[in-house]
């Protein structure tokens, strides 16, 4: 067995057997200092992780194993898992802040994240990552933040999971109907993902400390568990979410609803009928969006004129919103649902800010930290890692906010 890391990638060092342990092998490595150590094993010619070793850090030729500094924030692998209820494996991947490791007796509460190999800095990803480790690692010291746990969960299946309409897509061999299975996923999620990142970290497991989040596809699945699912969740951000599904009448605007767009209701016709009896007391919610698609500005898109639509079903129900959209100034009314083809001019909405704008006071006051609804649009954002990666961080700051955020 040969060890090779960040202190020799090339020879490495040769691990020996132990005495009467045949089948547990040593090797004395020198380093300097170090924030991350990564390191893989050879054996047979045959490189793997450290099974011993559950820490690891995403490299430009996949995972290695990795030791990090005892008072640093870390990425744990957890898996294969199996799925009773979809019957497939995938690996969970996830973030421990440094509190987790400095103050053991501390329990965090956690943030469940689809398409979990995209989360965090990945140099495989293959269309960019959010980087939410390292957004975490600048906001939750700065008191921005609360510490918590980020479980991002791997999907071999995305569209067929994180879908409940059976739409007809064209993935590039012809339009064919979706076999949705996002129910199965939710149960998945309830009954074997959780349990096992509960039993196996020091999580708050209440509904009131567990969230969930994603985007595009991932979007409009996580509002929709969130939904359907209040006994397990409290708190929400879906990111550019698909709201155009199950939306009859709109392909003429989205160039993904060209196909039948499925048999079952929209999201915010779920939302008016609130079979499930959600009241805005059960669920913290963030929504947001772009307003570019190749190149061009349009309320039709990355789903800005459904996300609104989705809003305004949230804020029939009760749900409080900042005002921006409040074209008459007295609140009195209900927003409007605007058409597709209305000028991103004379749309009200309120727009994303690296920080907090001029006129606002501070964090808490530009997103409306108090509140149980925000809807953020990215102008000249388009349906990308990129734009989520910068957006996500209001969404953190949002959904746990730290201590500093309600001052100026």
């Amino acid at each position: 067995m040969i060890i090779l890391g960040d202190f020799d990638w090339v020879n490495g060092a040769t691990a020996a057997p132990l005495d009467l342990l045949w089948a547990v092998f040593y090797a004395v490595i020198e380093v300097g200092s170090f924030d991350v150590l990564e390191y893989k094993l050879k054996v047979d010619g045959e490189w793997m992780l450290d099974r011993s070793n559950r820490y690891f850090r995403f490299g430009p030729f996949g995972p290695n194993s990795a030791i990090y500094r005892s008072n640093r924030s870390r990425l744990a692998l957890v898996g294969p898992v199996h799925s009773p209820e979809l019957g497939n494996d995938r690996m969970l991947y996830v973030y421990l802040p440094s509190a987790y490791f400095t103050d053991p007796k501390a329990r965090f509460p956690v943030l469940y994240m689809q398409d979990g190999f995209n989360v965090f800095t990945n140099p495989q990803a293959p269309f960019g990552h959010w980087g939410v480790d390292a957004s975490l690692d600048k906001l939750i010291p700065a008191g921005l933040v609360e510490p918590l746990l980020v479980v991002g969960i791997d999907t071999p299946d995305r569209v067929s999971e994180y879908l409940y309409n059976d739409i007809t897509l064209d993935m590039g061999n012809g339009p064919k109907k979706v076999v949705p299975r996002l129910d199965s996923y939710g149960e998945f999620l309830k009954n074997t993902v959780k349990p096992l990142v509960d039993a196996t970290f020091r999580t708050r497991p209440e509904r009131e400390a567990t969230a969930i989040a994603g985007s595009s596809f991932g979007g409009i699945s996580s509002l929709y568990l969130a939904w359907t699912h209040k006994e397990v969740f409290s708190r929400v951000a879906c990111l550019s979410g698909s709201f155009w599904v199950g939306e009859k009448g709109i392909a003429r605007w989205v160039r993904e609803a060209e196909g039948d767009v499925g048999s079952r209701p929209s999201m915010r016709e779920l939302i008016a009928a609130n079979e499930n009896q959600v009241k805005p007391s059960d669920l913290k919610i963030y929504l947001d969006c772009g307003d570019t698609e190749g190149g061009k500005t349009s309320y039709a898109a990355d789903s800005w004129v459904t996300t609104d639509w989705t809003r305004n079903a949230l804020i029939r129900q009760g749900w409080t919103n900042r005002a921006e959209w409040d074209t008459d100034q007295d609140l009195a009314t209900a927003p409007e649902d605007l058409p597709p083809d209305t000028k991103p001019t004379k749309v009200p909405h309120l727009a994303w800010a690296a920080s907090p704008p001029k006129g606002y006071a501070g964090w808490a006051d530009y997103l409306g930290v108090g509140q149980n609804l925000l809807c953020l649009v990215g102008h000249g954002q388009e349906h990308n890692e990129a734009a989520w990666a910068k957006r996500f961080r209001a969404a953190l700051i949002f959904l746990f906010p730290g201590p500093e955020v309600g001052k100026p």
